[in-house]
């Protein structure tokens, strides 16, 4: 193989002359097209490396590759964007062999996908602001050299905390350029990197977000939005490939088939363990216990599989009804609903029995519902917050162009969190959602409201009410206008809400 290092690293040449991917790398990542392997470190001290093999498969992608070489290409355009003074991956050699092409990149120690990291300091103020600000000085250093990333998204972006700062290093950068045409695209692709955490930054924090890119202070939360408005259009965009891949085997999930039926599992839990809290579901129901709901249509209980917390939620003869089966529904909603940022209670596998019967595993948020909180709650600080909490989370709903057919205060689940935690309320019950191409149409906000209110009209006082408003409206971004009008259909639709 020929090997082309680049300047400054000559001591990795003894390394590539003596490497064997089969006995000492460790495969992190595989499609049909492409592997990624993790090279461990010598020593302690020392920094491991990331292998990722190309191998065309077919006949037109092998001729592609004699002529276009796309780890070359990759390994160009991470000079380029150093040169630019965007922070990027250290990629210290590439090589071909035959159509297969190699390119070898430092590993960034301590490095966590921007999601990922945001979570860990999002409740920490100080290590918040710290992350932010790193964010935008980012996204200014990529706005400033004018980049064009086919596949901008926050898996490709590591985020490294040191010494109390935050520093952010782009990753899997084939077929980025530097320098090109500026145009609005382009801008929105980067700017979608602050959007995707969109429903846990404050206003203010957004507007500071904005000004770090150079947009004008008078332009910066309208930008805000129009960005959340990219982010959700982008997600559309994506949704018929991922749906795709959310039903057979892929890198979103496994396709198992064993003597219960055919499984499709999350990588958070195993075939094993899945199959157990089935049989415990299936226990449950013959000696009528940990019954949480049970119905002529599906039933759920509670079981607990290797001290871990699980609900088995099952759907009865549902086998017949092909493509518009409800548990196969609620197994693609659980996954879209967290493309739109929308906390909601995560499913780790779906298993299609061969007795016609459906299996949903999802993960345990505990009793306590919205309708429940605040019946006991009586007048309290928390009592406010939680009516608050609904209101931003039915706006992130309608604002992510998602309508719940049964948005009562019953789905939603009041979930323990840290004191600052932007929304306790977890989505539940999601098996009939509808999305929308465009907006949401007001008459579909409208009655999403109505349904929220009939279950709190009679614990709920008009303070209380409008102050669940106040949260929509201010998440909605709708103006005094558009807002008048849909409380005007609201008491229209559910007399008195705003009565005292």
């Amino acid at each position: 193989m020929l090997w082309h290092v680049t300047g400054a690293c000559p001591d990795i040449a003894e390394r590539l002359r003596t490497l064997r991917v089969d006995s000492s790398g460790v495969l992190v990542k595989q499609n049909s097209r492409r592997r990624v392997y993790y090279l461990p470190a010598s020593s302690p001290d020392a920094t491991g490396h990331y292998l990722k093999c190309d191998h065309p498969t077919s006949l037109r992608y092998r001729l592609r590759a004699r002529f276009w070489v796309k780890a070359q290409r990759e390994f160009c355009s991470a000079a380029a964007l150093a040169e630019a003074g965007v922070p990027v991956v250290d990629c210290v050699a590439w090589g071909r062999r035959g159509s297969g092409t190699f390119l070898l990149s430092r590993e960034c120690k301590g490095g966590k996908p921007l999601r990922e990291a945001w979570q860990t300091c999002r409740s920490d103020r100080g290590r918040r602001a710290q992350f932010l600000s790193g964010l935008g000085n980012f996204l200014g250093a990529m706005c400033r050299a004018r980049i064009s990333h086919p596949d901008l998204h926050t898996e490709n972006v590591l985020v490294v905390e040191a010494n109390g700062t935050f520093e952010f290093v782009l990753v899997d950068i084939y077929g980025v350029r530097v320098g090109v045409r500026w145009g609005r695209r382009s801008r929105d692709a980067i700017l979608g990197l602050a959007a995707a955490l969109g429903r846990e930054v404050t206003l203010p924090e957004s507007e500071r977000l904005m000004l770090s890119v150079g947009v004008s202070p008078s332009e910066a939360l309208p930008e805000w939005r129009r960005q959340l408005w990219c982010f959700f259009n982008d997600q559309r965009k994506r949704w018929p490939g991922r749906r795709r891949r959310m039903l057979t085997s892929s890198s979103l999930c496994e396709r198992e088939e064993n003597a219960q039926g055919t499984w499709l599992l999350r990588p958070d839990l195993s075939v094993d363990e899945a199959g157990q809290a089935v049989d415990l579901h299936r226990a449950n129901t013959a000696e009528d216990r940990g019954i949480l709901k049970r119905g002529s249509k599906r039933q759920l209980s509670r079981v607990r599989v290797g001290g871990r917390a699980l609900v088995v939620k099952e759907f009865f003869n549902v086998g017949w009804r092909g493509l518009w089966r409800p548990d196969r529904a609620a197994w693609l909603n659980a996954y879209r609903l967290g493309l739109a940022l929308v906390p909601a209670a995560r499913c780790f596998g779906w298993l299609r029995a061969r007795d016609g019967n459906g299996f949903l595993v999802f993960e345990d948020l505990g009793p306590l519902t919205l309708e429940h909180a605040l019946g006991r709650e009586g007048a309290s600080v928390h009592r406010l917050e939680l009516l608050s909490a609904a209101g931003k989370l039915t706006a992130w709903l309608h604002a992510a162009r998602i309508v719940h057919r049964d948005l009562t205060a019953a789905n939603f689940l009041v979930v323990p969190g840290p004191p600052d935690s932007p929304l306790p309320l977890k989505l539940i019950d999601y098996d009939r959602i509808r999305l929308y191409r465009r907006n949401c149409p007001q008459s579909r906000r409208v009655h999403n409201l109505v349904q929220l209110f009939e279950l709190l009209l009679p614990s709920t006082g008009r303070r209380e009410r409008l102050r669940l408003l106040a949260a929509y409206r201010r998440q909605m971004g709708d103006d005094r206008a558009a807002f008048r009008r849909l409380l005007e259909d609201l008491e229209t639709a559910l007399p008195g809400v705003l009565m005292p």
